[in-house]
């Protein structure tokens, strides 16, 4: 066993104190230098010379600085009025203004007056700079100021404080200082011409509209430049960018035209790419087109004054109110035959507890439980009946006084900072973060911010599997249908008939055009042949029939769920006479009388018989297919809430069909598996090939997702509990460790984000976020693991290898960690460790005879898997498109 085993050095320790006594030395001369030279350094000053006039009672200081050696320009005198400055009497016809800058002012002597140096804010700046120009606008022409001897003019004085001040664009002083010279009274002062000028300097640059550059997106663009498609529109979307990234100039009022210029060019762009055959730069074109699409309603919400204003007014709800209404839904529930259940499933009690002085909810907490309630009670899963109820008073009631404590202000530089972090990496604290800003948006007053919660659900929270079958395949996987052998027994047209009967039949399933479920039809088409004899005495009468039925029953998959209707059959045949025996044959003339008399008979009862027969087929029909569908759709519902949807609910997931559809040859479901703080898919998926029988597209978002519902953030256990843990999990029970395998060893996972899975550039890439790995004396901590997995196909079996060795990624993980993280990991992730993404029983399944697997893509998030019909020269498509064969949505 590898040991690592770490030696404390004294030297670091001895280097540390060594610095901190250099730096007690030195530390008090290098701070008093530096204050002497800050004292000389510059101040720029800003002067405003109105004509003035000085109270008699005021007592006036004249401060003349001592020029430096350096300059031998001599300073004017600054005169300032004590104690305060004197109110200023502006002539509408005479003012001059003028900025001037000189040295650093040195302290006076304690017994002379102090100079005081105001500093002004920047926003009182700017307001002072719309007043001026106001006053401008007013005045006539400017003319020269006329010298006054008797009139002092103080000068107002801004401080820069320093390099990085906002008023740093003035003119630095050492520049100036050269060029300075004492004004003349005869020569001309600046005049009121000056003053944009002066505010223009003074104004501060202007940031982009747009702080946060859509990075991902720039790139998708960049990357569409390169290519023969798209690379003119490319270039226009960069150009309209780049002026709310980017520029500087660009003023606000241009926000909302630039947005409709994109808004445009994406509509264009998505047009001229329908019109083009599929092929990879298609989908590099399509992917550019959605993440514009992505951002463009952010952007409006966000460079819109109107809907930041609305944004910021958060409508209030009193307790007193939501008690008040509590109590009126709680009256309403009681007595009612499910009156404790829908208590429970609205949270009434967590709600009256919320309302409560004291009970420690705070704003934050009412909010995400005014969110729970108010999703259940609006959830597409809801029965028609359930809705109708949750729509009457006082539960409607309800829903309104929760509203405003679901809605709150929302930061929408925060949820584009977001998004642009979450497409960047695609880290799942940054998506449940903007899964809860979808959440209180949802449920705002305004319009425009509830479009906004609708767009991210559309956008960042579609679907996230797709599966599609064709008829063809459903109609090979049914099963062949054995003949049955039965005795006939029964009265038939009065007569009693015996004999035996062999039915045939023959499954077939059709599709039936729904814009909105899964529909299909049952069809049994069958032949039923019997002979049969009739005992009518003295004669007996030998018969034989063939019927032909056809029996069909509708199943409905819905967002309501499964719905089998009762079977209706159809049924039509012929009769015919074998012969006629009498046991008096052998008596001359009467044995022949007899067979005609039955004979006779027969005939006028054949119509009566025939009917009868009918409906006894079409009973027998209908029972047999209610009998045998009911119990087979009754077991794969069994199969499918335990197998499917019971680990759904484990993880805490939310299984959603967004679209459901049937055409005449497909049926196409659309989910979406995610529960309300989560997010879902994002990117385009990859399209299947037309001639395929079955597709599935999986987004990474439903494996994270799954894994998140593990609540593996924070917890600490052994490498082999972690083993038995994920092997119980995933029903994999028979699933045995590594002989290998540490048994002391104890992995803590951080956080957040314990697990994550990315799914890009044909592998699958799992990442353990790990705080802490203690193995015997050894102890790494904040650390990630890397194990990277590569589909292996051969024919229908598929395969998930890993692929190269483990990764490591942390700060000062150096060689001997790594040995010892190695021997931790390498035993739980093997490197012959596989997982199958079909069935073994599949592969040996004869019903899918002639096919193979004709797509396989891992890229952008989205893995794809088709089949279709096999051929010796046919290999499976392992990029986002072909070239030239057409494809399907």
């Amino acid at each position: 066993m590898i040991k690592w085993t770490r030696k404390k050095s004294l030297w670091p320790i001895l280097c540390a104190l060594g610095c901190l006594f250099v730096l007690a030395v030195v530390a008090p001369r290098a701070w008093q230098r530096y204050q002497t030279k800050s004292s000389q350094h510059e101040t720029a000053v800003v002067f405003i010379e109105p004509s003035v006039s000085v109270e008699p009672s005021e007592k006036v200081v004249t401060l003349t600085p001592e020029p430096q050696a350096e300059q031998p320009l001599r300073t004017p005198p600054l005169v300032v009025a004590e104690p305060t400055l004197p109110p200023i009497e502006v002539e509408p016809a005479e003012v001059a203004f003028e900025i001037l800058s000189g040295p650093q002012l040195v302290p006076p002597a304690p017994s002379e007056p102090t100079l005081a140096k105001p500093e002004f804010d920047l926003d009182v700046l700017l307001q002072m700079r719309d007043t001026l120009m106001a006053m401008v606008d007013r005045l006539p022409s400017p003319r020269l100021a006329k010298p006054q001897a008797s009139v002092v003019r103080p000068r107002a004085m801004v401080r820069i404080t320093g390099e990085t001040d906002r008023l740093a664009m003035l003119e630095r002083r050492d520049s100036r200082m050269n060029n300075w010279s004492e004004p003349s009274r005869t020569a001309p002062v600046p005049t009121l011409a000056r003053l944009p000028d002066v505010i223009q300097e003074l104004t501060p640059p202007r940031e982009p509209l747009l702080r946060f550059r859509p990075t991902v997106l720039l790139e998708q663009l960049q990357q569409l430049t390169t290519q023969p498609l798209g690379a003119e529109w490319s270039e226009q979307v960069r150009s309209e960018v780049a002026r709310l990234t980017d520029d500087h100039t660009t003023p606000p009022s241009a926000a909302l035209p630039i947005l409709g210029e994109l808004e445009a060019l994406a509509l264009s762009g998505r047009n001229a790419a329908d019109q083009v055959a599929y092929s990879t730069n298609r989908h590099h074109w399509f992917q550019a087109i959605q993440s514009l699409e992505r951002r463009l309603a952010i952007w409006q919400a966000l460079l819109d004054p109107s809907v930041e204003a609305k944004n910021s007014i958060v409508l209030a709800t009193d307790a007193p109110d939501v008690m008040v209404t509590l109590s009126q839904v709680a009256a309403a529930l009681e007595g009612k035959l499910h009156g404790t259940e829908w208590r429970d499933y609205l949270l009434l009690d967590q709600i009256a507890t919320a309302t409560s002085e004291g009970a420690g909810t705070d704003q934050q907490g009412r909010s995400k439980l005014a969110q729970t309630v108010l999703s259940r009670m609006t959830s597409a899963q809801l029965t028609a009946e359930q809705k109708l109820f949750l729509a009457s008073e006082p539960l409607d009631n309800l829903k309104n006084a929760l509203q405003p404590w679901a809605a709150t202000a929302v930061n929408l530089d925060r949820l584009i900072a977001l998004v642009e972090r979450y497409e960047a990496g695609r880290e799942l604290r940054f998506a449940v973060a903007i899964a809860q800003i979808q959440q209180k948006l949802r449920w705002s007053n305004a319009p425009e911010l509830r479009a906004l919660a609708d767009h991210l659900d559309l956008y960042y929270r579609g679907s996230n599997m797709r599966l599609a079958v064709t008829d063809d395949l459903i109609n090979q996987m049914v099963p062949k249908q054995k003949p049955i052998v039965l005795p006939v027994n029964e009265r038939i047209a009065g007569a009693k008939v015996r004999g035996q009967s062999r039915t045939t039949t023959r499954l077939r399933v059709q599709l039936i055009p729904d814009p909105m479920a899964w529909r299909f039809g049952l069809e049994a088409h069958g032949n039923v042949y019997s002979k049969t004899r009739s005992e009518t005495w003295p004669a007996r009468v030998r018969n034989a029939a063939k019927m032909q039925y056809q029996v069909r029953k509708t199943i409905t998959i819905s967002q309501d769920g499964l719905d089998v209707s009762p079977a209706k059959a159809l049924a039509q045949g012929r009769h015919e006479l074998l012969g006629v025996d009498s046991q008096l044959d052998g008596v001359p003339l009467l044995g022949s009388l007899l067979r005609d008399i039955a004979r006779n008979k027969n005939q006028q009862s054949r119509s009566k018989a025939i009917s009868q027969v009918k409906r006894k087929v079409i009973s027998q029909a209908q029972k047999r297919m209610d009998s045998e569908a009911d119990l087979k759709f009754e077991n794969l519902a069994q199969k499918f809430r335990e197998n499917i949807l019971g680990p759904i609910e484990r993880l805490a997931l939310i299984a959603e069909p967004r679209s459901m559809f049937t055409t005449d040859d497909r049926a196409v479901m659309q989910l979406r598996l995610a529960n309300e703080g989560q997010l879902a898919a994002h990117t385009p998926r990859p399209l299947a090939p037309s001639d395929s029988v079955a597709s599935l597209q999986i987004h990474e978002t439903v494996l994270n997702n799954a894994l998140a519902g593990l609540q593996l953030d924070g917890r600490r256990m052994k490498v082999i509990e972690l083993f038995e843990f994920f092997a119980k999990k995933f029903s994999r029970i028979e699933a045995q460790p590594s002989e290998d395998l540490s048994r002391r060893a104890i992995i803590q996972f951080a956080d957040r984000d314990a697990i994550l899975v990315n799914c890009d550039d044909d592998r699958v890439e799992l990442i353990l976020n790990i705080r802490e790995v203690a193995h015997g004396r050894d102890k790494i901590r904040n650390f990630q693991v890397h194990a990277y997995f590569r589909p292996v196909l051969h024919g229908l079996d598929l395969r998930l290898v890993r692929d190269g060795t483990l990764q490591f990624s942390g700060r000062r993980l150096k060689t001997g960690p790594r040995v010892v993280l190695h021997g931790v990991f390498g035993k739980l992730l093997e490197k012959d460790r596989e997982i199958r993404l079909m069935a073994s029983d599949l592969q040996k399944e004869p019903r899918l005879a002639g096919l193979m697997v004709t797509q396989l893509v891992i890229n952008d998030g989205w893995i794809g898997l088709a089949l279709g019909p096999a051929h010796p020269e046919r290999t499976a498509w392992r990029t986002v498109g072909p070239t030239t064969e057409s494809m399907m949505r």
